[in-house]
């Protein structure tokens, strides 16, 4: 199995993300599972892309969100530490003259200059960076983005029932790619720090059947509640 080196920062375990990670990933949006449904239904309502859209994929992966957005006419670039996402997304869609595809790191971003997108979308990268390297992608995006430009994030909620049995090994073993899984609060705070207006905040219900209605009557319910929001959902604007 081939498997990436690059650069190990902070303990990542970099060779996690090999040609079998790559391919899971492809397969469940290729085949539009119940996963994929419920994040590009979130895609749509916070990236919203339009045609002329100018969106920036923050960890893109092999191309899936890009991919998407694409489909209603933007103009989308996804950027990606991993030499091995980058080679896939740009085999699966070298056809597609609305997607690019870049080797390069989220919290850097200097390849691109002052206020070139509109919009940018971080879909579950979040877990898989630690908070510094969270704080410099959100500083970075915000210098790239234009001015009511928004950033959209899509990431596991820490305090949901599934996330608390694999912080303790107990029934699920924890997902060795997410090394830091965030509170509603910690991206709140990490995004304002950083010159963005929270606009739109949420978490959602998860894909599987009859536990989502389940969900959704819990999470209104104080403190029972966070055991049921599966998703975070946060969109900060640019002022």
């Amino acid at each position: 199995m081939l498997k990436i080196k690059f650069r190990n920062r902070k303990g990542i375990r970099k060779d996690l993300y090999n040609e079998n990670y790559y391919r899971v990933m492809t397969l469940h949006y290729l085949k539009e599972t119940r996963l994929t449904k419920l994040r590009m239904s979130q895609v749509t309502k916070m990236v919203s892309p339009r045609p002329r859209d100018k969106i920036l994929d923050l960890g893109c992966g092999t191309g899936n969100t890009a991919h998407f957005c694409s489909r209603f006419g933007a103009n989308v670039t996804g950027i990606d530490i991993s030499p091995l996402a980058i080679q896939k997304a740009k085999e699966l869609y070298r056809n597609n003259k609305n997607l690019h595809f870049l080797i390069g790191n989220v919290a850097d971003l200097s390849i691109f200059g002052d206020e070139y997108f509109n919009k940018a979308v971080a879909m579950d990268i979040v877990e898989h960076i630690y908070q510094d390297v969270f704080e410099e992608m959100v500083q970075a995006t915000h210098r790239v983005l234009k001015v009511e430009g928004t950033l959209s994030i899509y990431t596991p909620c820490k305090t949901h029932l599934i996330e608390r049995l694999k912080t303790r090994n107990f029934i699920l073993k924890q997902d060795p790619t997410h090394v830091s899984v965030k509170s509603m609060s910690e991206i709140v705070s990490t995004l304002e720090s950083f010159g963005f207006k929270i606009d739109m905040a949420y978490f959602t219900h998860s894909f599987f059947p009859i536990f989502r209605w389940i969900e959704l009557l819990m999470q209104p319910i104080p403190l029972w509640g966070d055991l049921f929001k599966y998703r975070i959902c946060v969109r900060g604007v640019k002022v």
